[in-house]
């Protein structure tokens, strides 16, 4: 039974380690941060270029070394302002009191036609 854990365990860990590798490695770094509200378009821009953007009234969205984070909202959980930063293809910040999206796309599989800033 010792000989059969032992081989579970390393598997598991063998496991846990090509997957970290694969997001580390093979996981596009998006371009684009596309940020909706309700549901509705709020602007798009490049992640590459700092910027310090405004949502509304309730939030703020800081780019910055290629890199997007929530630095403040209003609500009262602040769950979005705790959130990491992002920067890699389909990862998101979500502000749900204030219906906010902000999420990291690919260039290449969104059709722009022009960027917000």
């Amino acid at each position: 039974m010792l000989k059969r854990d032992l081989l579970l365990i390393v598997g598991l860990l063998l496991t846990a380690l090509l997957v970290f590798v694969f997001l580390r490695f093979f996981v596009d770094k998006g371009a684009l941060v596309q940020i909706t509200i309700a549901g509705k378009s709020f602007a798009t821009v490049r992640l590459d270029q700092d910027a310090v953007i405004p949502i509304g009234r309730t939030n703020t969205l800081v780019i910055k070394d290629g890199y997007a984070f929530m630095e403040s909202a209003d609500c009262n959980d602040q769950i979005c302002v705790h959130h990491r930063k992002i920067s890699r293809t389909d990862e998101s910040i979500i502000c749900l009191p204030n219906k906010v999206v902000v999420t990291i796309v690919n260039a290449k599989e969104r059709d722009v036609d022009a960027f917000a800033q």
